[in-house]
């Protein structure tokens, strides 16, 4: 039986000339070395969920990867490195526009969206398939808030 992976995720904003700026940070408590933070290139104004989107998409790619090298290591696939994946935020409406953007894939108007968030939704809806991830409001008084939200924001400055 694989490990259920605990994953923090927090977006950062800032203005700059050019308009707004999107970084997001993936904070791994049990594995740290997996840790990650990136600024968004290409944002507009309202960002805020793709980069999010784009904090799932990394996590279930970091986490297929763990699985398919246990599966290098003669595991003969009948035990995954990750079994489950639990995400916690707190970004109070993440948990429902997540969920909204995903369930909203399917529709006719769903057309009409980016390109780039077309595929990153595409990536996460393979992998859901894959892994289950389970969607979770973090309080702010919980440690891990903090440290994801400063690891976001150092993904700004950098």
């Amino acid at each position: 039986m694989g490990e259920v992976l605990e994953v923090y995720i927090d977006t950062a904003e800032k203005r700059n000339e050019s308009g707004k700026v999107y970084a997001f940070g993936c904070l791994f408590p049990a594995r740290r070395e997996l840790n990650y933070c990136r600024r968004m290139r290409y944002t507009s104004n309202d960002e805020t969920t793709f980069a999010q989107l784009c904090a799932l998409a990394h996590i279930l790619v970091k986490a297929d990867h763990l699985n398919k090298t246990k599966e290098k290591e003669g595991n003969d696939g009948k035990n995954r490195a990750v079994e489950r994946i639990i995400v916690r935020t707190n970004a109070r409406r993440f948990v429902s526009s997540i969920q909204m953007e995903l369930s909203k894939f399917y529709s006719d108007g769903y057309l009409d969206q980016s390109t780039r968030k077309t595929h990153v939704i595409e990536i996460v809806l393979s992998y859901r398939q894959i892994i289950p991830v389970d969607l979770y409001f973090a309080s702010t008084s919980d440690a891990h808030v903090g440290e994801v939200a400063t690891l976001a924001a150092s993904a700004l400055n950098a």
